[in-house]
């Protein structure tokens, strides 16, 4: 007599990861808050049980450790910070797996694109300029033109400048290129040193973000200039005991 085992068939996992609907491209601004769920990466697979079951997880793109996506339900979440200026696209590739002994696998890639925004300040070359221009320039004579960056792009990069304090009646700023002209005539005799002080804003809603620029400018004594030579007389004056000498000047 021969005897046998008693045994079951179990349904192999037979069915591949199929990957039904995923926002396969989302824009986020780079301030979102950490903890935000950004989107989701939904896959379906035709088998029963265990063998049905999937997992989702990053296969690469993900080195900064950025995003995290949820192993049962392919959600993904902001849990670091972002920063336009250093990365403006994450390139993310996510790997589903079921619960085979033998896993079927499919896979697919996230573009996570990162908009600007206003985070960072238009900044000056130096905090501090000081320049000389000759008495009696005429207006509209230029002394200096300031130069602002700013790490932003787009129009969250544009600047405008303009004059906060100091002299602004005698000089004037071009708004556009931070160019600093005399509006004014200046005399030596009544003044030699004037200072402004040079705002750098941005143009758009944020225009919170500003730096400020000291300029000083010192007015260099006109002096007269003479196209000849000039002749002078010396004469012995005075005595013996207390000699002194005259010197007059012939023209």
């Amino acid at each position: 007599m021969t005897g046998s085992l008693p045994f079951a068939i179990e349904k192999t996992t037979g069915n591949i990861v199929v990957i039904r609907s995923l926002d396969r491209e989302v824009q986020i601004p780079e301030d979102l808050p950490i903890g935000f769920v950004i989107g989701r990466v939904h896959a379906e697979d035709q088998d029963d049980g265990i063998n049905g079951f999937l997992c989702y997880v990053f296969e690469r793109g993900n080195d900064d450790l950025l995003f995290s996506i949820e192993q049962n339900t392919g959600l993904i979440t902001l849990i670091g910070n972002l920063d336009f200026e250093k990365e403006e696209v994450h390139l993310l590739l996510v790997k589903v797996k079921d619960g085979g002994w033998i896993p079927k696998t499919g896979d697919i890639s996230v573009i996570v694109a990162v908009k600007d925004v206003n985070d960072n300040p238009p900044v000056f070359l130096a905090s501090e300029y000081t320049v000389s221009v000759p008495e009696n320039s005429p207006v509209g004579t230029t002394v200096i033109q300031t130069k602002a960056s700013d790490r932003d792009s787009g129009v969250n990069a544009e600047i405008i400048y303009s004059l906060l304090s100091g002299d602004k009646d005698t000089f004037a700023v071009d708004s556009k290129d931070g160019t600093i002209t005399i509006q004014e005539m200046c005399d030596f005799e009544i003044q030699q040193e004037f200072e402004i002080l040079v705002k750098a804003s941005n143009t758009g809603s944020s225009a919170y973000f500003s730096e400020l620029q000291s300029i000083k400018c010192k007015l260099m004594m006109k002096i007269p200039l003479y196209s000849g030579a000039i002749f002078f007389t010396a004469s012995r004056v005075g005595t013996q005991t207390d000699p002194l000498l005259l010197i007059q000047s012939l023209g």
